[in-house]
């Protein structure tokens, strides 16, 4: 998540509904490149993660692992996540497991994006905060 630069090319072409096969195809023409081509899809995990733990099925063994007392290692989660690389994998295209934890610098320009614009709402949040103690007659709790 953040990556912008050269994820044009898989998720631009992909918006529309195609085949992960159809997409590789489309890549490999792209890129002029031989039918053997595997293209590398870098996926954040965390997604995968969040995915499987939020689960809406009752019967849900993530789930259930996840909220068990005493807790359980989620080994759910991880089957999940190799369930859904395989699928990739399945379709010629090679997977790269990303585990968010820092600043990566491919996320230099996106990050900067995220903390101007939280800079901005804070301001302007402690701006209006400010302005309700100074003039509370001004706010009511409705609104």
């Amino acid at each position: 998540m953040g990556i912008k630069k050269g994820t044009e090319l898989f998720s631009k072409s992909s918006s529309i509904d195609t085949s992960l096969r159809v997409q590789r195809e489309k890549i490999i023409k792209e890129k002029n490149e031989s039918s053997d081509y595997r293209p590398v899809v870098a996926v954040d995990i965390s997604v995968w993660v969040y995915k499987s733990l939020s689960n809406p099925r009752l019967n849900s063994k993530v789930s259930s692992e996840y909220h068990s007392i005493p807790r359980v290692p989620v080994t759910s989660v991880a089957t999940s996540c190799i369930k859904r690389a395989k699928i990739y994998t399945r379709n010629k295209y090679d997977v790269i497991y990303v585990l968010d934890g820092t600043s990566h610098p491919l996320k230099d320009e996106e990050h900067a994006l995220r903390h101007d614009s939280k800079k901005e709402d804070t301001i302007e949040c402690q701006t209006k905060l400010d302005d309700a103690y100074k003039n509370e007659d001004k706010y009511t709790v409705e609104g």
